[in-house]
């Protein structure tokens, strides 16, 4: 994960080791005409000092930096400090050397000692980019807790940083009985209520970690999957109905609510869940909608290509989704799909998997209809395009059984 600070007047010079610096002959005395290149380890081990690891961070800075913790008086100074300690940790022996130095403890116990909002940002943010780093990491269910109690903050530059840091656990453990339905209700609630889109692409991507199998199926409920519509929406922020996909921001949106999505799919087929099935069916076409809107956006050639892994995620996803909840037809699904699938028929085998994907969500929507009225759909679409597409479906109707009456729709179009 990217890190985050607002400390733009903190110049690195400040809280850092230069070689160069240390290298230059007024400070250890090498002549002029020695390059760095010539000195031997050793030398160079001398003159790093207290660097962190291969960093040029200083350890003593971190150290005092840290001591600050045990009686905060909070001031500029401090806020700038603690910012370039959070830029620092986008090193990953920086994250080392503060997991060796029990920052998790240092920081839960210093959360629950003071109360200034942009100090708990700033020690929590530290802690949700070490927990991201490539390193061993040592944190307790007590300290996890600890964290999780700042749910209950209405500050949302805090509850980014929480939210942050949700993410970075889930993805680094398989277990987590921390999260309980408690958590999951306060979760809920910044996706049906916030508007602050930061907050709510952070509590998406958390929420995609921590359904990915990790959590109690008694966690996963059909308001989970409505919250998650409803934060979606607030971020895409629709004009006229038309969606756009044209901001990270929203690029991101998407891909977690569709993560979202097909994790809660995929605890209804891995724990053989009835009666979440029917929940969530009787509330799909929320669902449905956007996806939709989603496929009218790449339905435009302009917008379909070039076509990127992205798109192959969204449409592999709406397949195995709309399959698992057994969404009926509807028209408009059906029209997107065959304009997407009129426009990858020439690139096939440059993109197998995306053919195959928008191939099978096509067979599975002519399956869920009658013939006459799926034929009375298709005359939105030009004559020759329904041929091509009813033509290649033939060619590769073995490979779904969907029961499809190709012939009867082909007759049509002779």
């Amino acid at each position: 994960m990217e890190t985050k600070s607002n400390s733009n007047n903190t110049k690195i010079s400040e809280h850092s080791i230069s070689l160069e610096d240390q290298e230059d002959n007024t400070s250890v005395g090498i002549p002029n005409n020695i390059n760095a290149s010539d000195i031997d380890n050793e030398t160079r081990s001398k003159l790093k000092g207290d660097a962190i690891g291969d960093t040029l961070y200083s350890e003593s800075f971190v150290l005092k930096t840290l001591i600050q913790f045990s009686d905060l008086k909070w001031s500029q100074q401090v806020e700038e400090d603690l910012c370039f300690l959070w830029d620092m940790t986008i090193e990953k022996d920086v994250c080392k050397y503060l997991f060796n130095m029990s920052y998790p403890s240092l920081a839960c116990s210093a959360i629950i000692k003071y109360k200034e909002s942009r100090f708990r940002e700033i020690v929590i943010g530290i802690l949700a980019n070490i927990m991201c780093a490539d390193c061993e990491k040592v944190i307790t269910d007590d300290e996890i807790n600890t964290i999780l109690l700042e749910l209950d903050n209405d500050d949302h530059l805090i509850l980014i940083q929480v939210m942050r840091f949700l993410s970075a656990v889930a993805h680094n453990f398989n277990k987590l009985p921390y999260i309980n339905e408690e958590i999951m209700q306060k979760i809920k609630f910044i996706l049906n209520n916030s508007m602050n889109v930061e907050l709510l692409i952070n509590t998406l991507d958390a929420c995609a970690k921590l359904t990915d199998l990790k959590l109690s199926e008694d966690l996963i409920d059909v308001e989970l999957f409505m919250a998650t519509l409803t934060s979606y929406r607030t971020i895409m922020e629709e004009e006229d109905g038309i969606i756009s996909f044209d901001t990270k921001e929203k690029q991101q949106c998407c891909k977690c609510m569709l993560e979202i999505i097909k994790n809660i799919c995929s605890y209804i087929e891995s724990f053989e869940n009835p009666e979440l099935l029917v929940e969530i069916q009787k509330n799909a076409n929320d669902y449905v909608k956007e996806v939709v809107k989603m496929l009218d956006f790449y339905s435009h050639e302009e917008n379909l290509f070039p076509l990127s892994d992205d798109l192959i995620f969204y449409i592999d996803v709406i397949r195995y989704t709309l399959t698992t909840l057994n969404v009926g037809y509807t028209s408009t699904l059906l029209l997107n799909v065959s304009k997407i699938f009129c426009h990858i028929l020439n690139v096939e085998d440059e993109v197998p998997e995306l053919f195959d994907s928008v191939l099978e969500i096509e067979c599975y929507l002519l399956s869920r209809e009658l013939p006459d009225i799926i034929l009375k759909d298709f005359m939105f679409l030009p004559r020759d395009k329904v041929k091509v597409v009813l033509n290649s479906v033939k060619q590769n109707v073995h490979k779904y059984d969907y029961g499809i009456n190709i012939q009867k729709l082909l007759s049509k179009y002779k």
